[in-house]
């Protein structure tokens, strides 16, 4: 199987050991889905298989500091077919020149809690 340059993989294992020697609940396989690939690779061809999170890139953000939804992000359709595949979906936020907004939108203070 080929993979398009816009889907890559990350590994992270708690403790010393391989992956492969941890218990499936002990471990991260998280896969970095684009927007930009899901024509080469739609959501149903990934392999879900090996992975435990799909990180979709990206939201970015508006000079008011507010989270702008893209055409296709997220993508509900690769929510749905990871949810299916009991695979979580995380939603990754910034992107490329993405800090011109996001800088100021984490400098401002939360508001309090209900």
């Amino acid at each position: 199987m080929s993979i398009p340059i816009g889907f890559f993989l990350l590994v992270l294992a708690h403790g010393n050991s391989m992956a492969g020697d941890l218990a499936p609940e002990s471990r991260f396989l998280a896969a970095a889905y684009s927007w930009w690939t899901s024509d080469d690779l739609p959501p149903k061809d990934l392999p879900y298989e090996y992975l435990t999170h799909v990180s979709h890139c990206f939201v970015l953000g508006d000079k008011d500091g507010n989270l702008v939804l893209r055409d296709r992000v997220p993508d509900l359709d690769l929510i749905k077919t990871a949810h299916e595949n009991g695979v979580r979906v995380i939603l990754a936020l910034g992107g490329q020149d993405s800090n011109a907004y996001f800088s100021p939108m984490a400098s401002r203070p939360c508001p309090p809690w209900p």
